[in-house]
């Protein structure tokens, strides 16, 4: 998913374009309805690889693999498509 695009679904759906650059920030990314009911170490790592995607950390730093950020982010995409 193009960033453009994924940081417009954000916008959207968290109303916020508070942090670097327009992104969403994490309080209203953990306010998202659809996420509502995941599990608090789910909706970390879900956040942590949006913090690696749009560049503020290295995959190191989120602990994270790339391989693992994209399906993340691919798997938020559709989450929050969906409803």
């Amino acid at each position: 998913m193009r960033k453009r695009e994924f940081k417009a679904l954000l916008k959207n759906k968290t109303g916020c374009t508070v942090q670097a650059d327009g992104w969403c920030c994490g309080t209203c990314f953990f306010a998202i309805p659809e996420l509502n009911g995941y599990p608090s170490e789910l909706k970390n790592q879900l956040w942590c690889s949006v913090l690696n995607y749009r560049g503020d950390y290295s995959l190191a730093q989120v602990e994270q693999t790339a391989k693992t950020v994209k399906a993340n982010i691919i798997a938020l995409g559709k989450i929050i498509r969906s409803k």
